[in-house]
């Protein structure tokens, strides 16, 4: 996740495509981690791996938007 806002921090030019590839890595995580949680008696770890999967979701959704993006300054020029 590092790596993508880091891209998107520096505009550089494939820093949509990095900062997709770096969420989608951190989704596949989180669902593995998931997984293994589920089958266990830990429900703070399930809650905070349902927490992170839903915040990683909405995160995909909004870089998956077109347009998603541009800032303040580039909507005012």
């Amino acid at each position: 996740m590092a790596i993508g806002a880091t891209a998107v921090l520096t505009r550089r030019s494939r820093s949509r495509a990095i900062a997709l590839g770096t969420t989608s890595f951190a989704l596949l995580g989180t669902v593995y981690g998931l997984t293994i949680t589920l089958n266990s008696t830990r429900t703070g770890d399930v809650a905070y791996h349902l927490g992170m999967l839903a915040t990683l979701l909405v995160v995909l959704g909004l870089l998956l938007v077109r347009g998603g993006f541009r800032t303040r300054r580039d909507r005012c020029a």
